[in-house]
């Protein structure tokens, strides 16, 4: 399979942290659809929540609030992996398109380990979508 090379700017070491802390978190408490569904301001995550709702924990330095007291996760995810919210690689690792496609906490630890050793892959869309085979299973 064809890949991008990574985004300029990347923290591939903060990549792989989050696919191991990923990987523990329980089923349950995982979902690609949203950030958090509980509480807003704590690094530690008390509910549901997806990928950058869950490694704010690895980073509480990072941290930043918007106009009402809660986590920027957009922000959080710029600082923590050096990924612009409407970049590609951002959209392949985060995006909430998984959530009808690949909404696993296994799945998702897959995909960030995949992109860490190899890149974006070029089908990186239609896979997201359910298209395509995904690259990382």
């Amino acid at each position: 399979m064809e890949h991008f090379k990574h985004a300029e700017g990347v923290n591939l070491s903060n990549i792989i942290r989050a696919a191991e802390l990923i990987e523990t978190i329980p089923y349950y408490q995982f979902d690609m659809g949203t950030c958090r569904s509980g509480q807003m301001v704590n690094p530690e995550c008390d509910s549901v929540g997806c990928i950058i709702g869950h490694t704010t924990v690895l980073a509480p330095e990072l941290l930043t609030y918007d106009y009402k007291d809660e986590i920027d996760f957009l922000r959080f995810s710029f600082a923590f992996f050096g990924l612009e919210w409407n970049a590609r690689d951002w959209y392949y690792l985060f995006g909430g398109d998984w959530k009808s496609t690949d909404n696993t906490h296994i799945g998702a630890s897959l995909r960030l380990r995949y992109y860490a050793a190899h890149g974006l892959p070029i089908n990186w869309d239609d896979q997201m979508k359910g298209y395509a085979p995904l690259s990382y299973k």
